[in-house]
């Protein structure tokens, strides 16, 4: 019972001579852990695919949007490129395809009076929602008269219709009213000019349609589609 206490009291005073020396204290029986070895950063890398077919662009801009019915200075970074395509009605379109992947009309060419444009454009078996039309965007269909726009067009930016002198019949097939930029008439004569909306929208979003084109300048006529 002696020889027990003299060990443990000469342990604990090996422990406390050991600690002052700052050597770490590891329990019997035990071994100190290995040290840790510290290994190389791992590198990765990506790696982006074009296609050869599509011009594209990648732009950081700070723009000011006066678009009636909503939009205000932003900056914003981002990357599109260009399609083609033809329409239900025959007509060649150039798209501009964004990050989101829906599509902006960016050019229309036609010699028929009457030009459809479609809810999808239809690239190399690819299909793009169209929400928008870009700056004279028809400038290249003299004889157009009447232009038709499908549902899925949310936006009619500055200059849409500059060129389309002979335009007379706006068909808009959206039930719900879209944005119209402040410019979206510029260079055309508005007077003779009338935009028929879908018969199914609600009066609410009529009045709006009717201020947008009122703060875009529009003087032409307003209505709905007959039922």
């Amino acid at each position: 019972m002696r020889n027990k206490m003299r060990n443990m009291l000469a342990c604990t005073a090996l422990a406390a001579a050991v600690m002052i020396s700052g050597m770490p204290v590891y329990a019997a029986g035990s071994s100190p852990a290995a040290p840790e070895i510290p290994q190389p950063a791992s590198s990765t890398t990506s790696t982006t695919t074009t296609t050869s077919s599509r011009s594209s662009s990648s732009s950081s801009s700070s723009s000011s949007s006066s678009s009636s019915g909503g939009g205000g200075g932003s900056s914003s970074s981002s990357s599109s490129y260009t399609e083609t395509a033809t329409t239900s009605s025959g007509a060649k379109e150039t798209v501009r395809i964004n990050s989101k992947g829906t599509a902006s009309v960016t050019k229309v060419s036609s010699t028929k009076t009457t030009v459809k444009i479609d809810s999808y454009a239809n690239a190399d078996g690819i299909k793009y929602k169209v929400v928008a039309i870009s700056a004279k965007a028809f400038a290249n269909c003299k004889n157009m008269t009447k232009v038709s726009l499908p549902k899925t067009i949310t936006k009619l930016k500055a200059n849409a219709f500059t060129g389309a002198g002979k335009l007379t019949n706006i068909r808009l097939n959206r039930t719900k009213a879209i944005k119209i930029n402040t410019k979206a008439f510029s260079g055309i004569k508005t007077a003779g000019i009338t935009i028929t909306v879908n018969k199914n929208m609600s009066d609410k979003s009529f009045k709006k349609m009717s201020a947008r084109l009122k703060n875009a300048g529009f003087k032409g006529i307003l209505k709905r589609a007959a039922k």
